[in-house]
């Protein structure tokens, strides 16, 4: 919707799912699609720059060991690399 319907929550939820699905399930190795990255028109970087954050806040505390972060696209890796610094 363009990225003012809230969107940001709900990826920013969808992350948080994610990972706590992961921790529920012991799951040592996740794999996390771009998700919402240019699609609908979502910022491409915003949704890179959500993604890391909310991995970054949550995955030290499960039983998490390795995270992928899986982009389709140039635009998407550019993205992904900016938000991880």
């Amino acid at each position: 919707m363009g990225g003012d319907q809230n969107e940001e929550c709900l990826l920013a939820s969808c992350c948080q799912r994610c990972i706590t699905l992961a921790h529920d399930h012991e799951v040592r190795m996740l794999a996390l699609p771009a998700i919402s990255i240019g699609i609908h028109g979502f910022p491409v970087q915003r949704a890179a720059e959500i993604a890391v954050r909310m991995m970054r806040a949550h995955v030290e505390q499960t039983s998490l060991q390795r995270v992928l972060l899986v982009c389709f696209s140039e635009e998407a890796i550019r993205a992904y690399e900016r938000a991880l610094g």
